[in-house]
């Protein structure tokens, strides 16, 4: 997989990310089932920007870029800002 195939699937969950904030915010709560969603749609999009930031590290200083790895949300989501 590559680069931009990870930034499609950044995108299409993006999208699904507008559309349950665009439910939420027509005055209705989200149900459990949407809240989980967007929990893990927001989880996912951390691991791919991840991913594709470990990638373009290693082409930068010439490695293989396919030589990464996906992390665990436990650890993405671990990341101080």
């Amino acid at each position: 997989m590559d680069d931009h195939d990870l930034v499609r699937q950044v995108d299409e969950l993006a999208g699904e990310e507008r559309a349950l904030r665009l439910k939420a915010g027509t005055g209705r709560p989200l149900g459990p089932e949407d809240r989980e969603r967007l929990a893990e749609i927001q989880v996912r999009i951390d691991q791919l920007w991840d991913l594709i930031r470990q990638r373009r590290a290693r082409e930068e200083v010439g490695l293989d870029p396919d030589e990464v790895h996906e992390r665990s949300p436990e650890i993405v989501e671990g990341y101080e800002q």
